[in-house]
């Protein structure tokens, strides 16, 4: 018993000392041009590792949130293939597809939050549109 109370008082003795490490926030911006009246990938988001055979696998497929819709269209998330840099084979990922609302030509904006995950942190993208 007293061997444990020590072992209590020395763990709360120590968390005194040592700070949470709060991983940041990463915030993007991404501007892209998009044909009017038709559903646009935008961008994607995915996480994978690198086999021994130089392939790619899939680690995970992080959420994401939309956190400002654009005024003139709209955003969807969904499930597809995504071909990452370095990667000889594509890998299955969260997409972003936007479309801008019927005969709308100009400049839109949307903000995704995507979730973190063990590998990365969390981020913020925020989405500059052009409709041509």
């Amino acid at each position: 018993m007293r061997r444990l109370l020590a072992t209590i008082g020395l763990l709360i003795a120590l968390s005194m000392f040592v700070q949470p490490i709060a991983l940041a926030q990463q915030q993007r911006q991404l501007r892209r041009i998009v044909p009017r009246d038709v559903e646009t990938r935008v961008t994607w988001s995915s996480t994978w590792t690198v086999n021994a055979d130089g392939t790619c696998t899939g680690a995970a497929i992080v959420p994401l949130t939309l956190m400002t819709s654009p005024k003139h269209g709209t955003v969807r998330f969904d499930v597809g293939d995504i071909r990452e840099r370095n990667c000889p084979n594509s890998t299955r990922g969260a997409i972003v597809l936007y479309k801008p609302n019927p005969g709308f030509v100009g400049e839109d904006e949307f903000v995704y939050q995507r979730a973190g995950d063990f590998q990365t942190t969390a981020s913020t993208v925020d989405v500059l549109i052009n409709v041509q």
